[in-house]
């Protein structure tokens, strides 16, 4: 039961949502006279998919405009999207009626955040964020070969650094052109150990079996860092980036063979970190 104690007179819009369940608007006429008490009655919800607000935009840097890529956009505290290389990203998702926040991190700009009110939770919420750049000293990414060992310097040194450790699966911008992937899972395929379970449109569900760590059956969900900055919440990782985004990716299938900085909150489910480009 509920009851609603009128402000002023006028028309309202009574919302009901409910996780698992459609949901249901209706328009009240009310007064603020005393005593007037109206009942609306059984207000019944309906199983089914919630409504999906859709959110879109464009990411520029404050000093230039220039596009900003491999921006992670996140509601309400859960990755959403990643901006592409004309810094444009765009999502569908379940929102809540009422306050929402939209923030945007990126390792060489300062976070924006925005607050966005929802009235109609399938609506287009469209947005112009602008990132000030931090001022960093930035070093050129050089590979070279000497003696036949590779050496990086820049900003994907350490990924190559770890690459040579061996422990985890990496793969370089070379041979994610070499595949010519049509998702970023596709090239899990083939990895002993890594499972991948179709979505449909989403993409597939990625699962890794522990059972020669000594754990039984199938973990699911790994974290998914990307830049080096956890992506929370989940969606997919074909949702999250395209192949054309990718630099690198680095696959850690158990918690001993994952580095200490990509082991928020243990991750016992293991971990995918992807670099952009």
């Amino acid at each position: 039961a509920f009851r609603l104690d009128v402000a002023a007179s006028g028309t309202y819009v009574l919302n009901f949502r409910k996780a698992g369940y459609e949901p249901r608007s209706f328009v009240l006429p009310a007064t603020q006279n005393d005593g007037d008490l109206r009942d609306v009655g059984v207000i019944r919800l309906e199983p089914g998919p919630e409504l999906g607000g859709t959110f879109t935009g464009r990411i520029t840097e404050a000093i230039g405009g220039r596009p900003v890529r491999g921006a992670l956009v996140e509601v309400n505290g859960n990755t959403v999207a990643v901006s592409g290389a004309d810094g444009s990203f765009t999502t569908t998702i379940p929102v809540a009626w009422g306050p929402n926040q939209l923030q945007v991190r990126h390792l060489s700009y300062a976070e924006a955040t925005d607050n966005i009110w929802v009235i109609n939770p399938d609506d287009v919420y469209a947005f112009d964020v602008v990132l000030v750049p931090i001022p960093v000293a930035v070093v050129p990414e050089i590979v070279v070969e000497v003696d036949r060992e590779l050496r990086v310097y820049g900003r994907m040194r350490a990924f190559y650094e770890r690459r040579n450790i061996g422990a985890g699966d990496f793969f370089t911008r070379r041979e994610i052109e070499e595949r010519n992937p049509n998702r970023v899972s596709d090239m899990l395929y083939g990895i002993p150990g890594v499972t991948l379970t179709p979505l449909g449109i989403s993409g597939v569900q990625i699962s890794f079996d522990r059972s020669t760590q000594g754990l039984s059956g199938q973990c699911q969900s790994p974290a998914i860092y990307i830049d080096g900055a956890f992506a929370q919440g989940g969606l997919y990782l074909d949702q999250l980036v395209s192949p054309e985004q990718v630099e690198a990716i680095e696959l850690y299938q158990g918690v001993v063979e994952t580095p200490p900085q990509f082991m928020r909150g243990g991750n016992p489910c293991g971990v995918i970190v992807i670099w952009t480009r």
